[in-house]
């Protein structure tokens, strides 16, 4: 449905049949949209799955981070990087992010080459990837392609998009999708 809910539980162990479906409504706001609360400390082990998104708001205002599962102590499993996400659609993609919050495995959604979440590529863009260049990081500093660093594959991502934005109506990946 529409509505954003919280489910509570001790644990939370994720396999190749699993699929994590999240409302996103708005970024930012642990209050509004979908969020899983893992109580138990260490009890967030993720091994494989499927993330799927069945609602979301579009254009500039739906990119950026997104509170998706909260949790204490380490992340169990092989790692978000097991979980398979959404196929992108018009520039936009979806990546699990462990290290933006605290406490959170968050779900960013963004558009291809823009590090910053204002809805256009530019210049602007290619100062965070520069400063960011050899190092690690999420989305925001550049990290296209949630690969170790950031590196000439995310690079091309920017520069492929260079001068294009977001537009209100980009659609978003659902669960049929995947």
């Amino acid at each position: 449905g529409n509505t954003a809910t919280t489910f509570t539980v001790g644990g939370l162990t994720t396999n190749a049949n699993t699929t994590l479906a999240f409302n996103l409504a708005t970024p930012g706001a642990s209050s509004v949209g979908d969020r899983i609360m893992v109580t138990g400390s260490n009890g967030l082990n993720l091994s494989g799955g499927k993330l799927a998104i069945s609602n979301t708001n579009t254009g500039i205002p739906s990119l950026g981070y997104y509170k998706a599962i909260q949790y204490s102590g380490a992340i169990g499993g092989t790692g978000s990087s097991s979980i398979t996400m959404p196929t992108v659609v018009n520039n936009v993609a979806y990546v699990l992010d462990a290290t933006h919050d605290a406490g959170f495995v968050d779900i960013h959604r963004g558009f291809l080459g823009d590090a910053n979440d204002n809805g256009i590529v530019n210049f602007d863009d290619f100062l965070i990837l520069s400063q960011n260049f050899g190092k690690a990081g999420g989305w925001s500093q550049a990290n296209f392609l949630s690969d170790p660093t950031v590196d000439f594959n995310d690079f091309l991502v920017l520069s492929q998009n260079f001068g294009k934005s977001i537009a209100s109506g980009s659609s978003v990946a659902t669960a049929g999708e995947l």
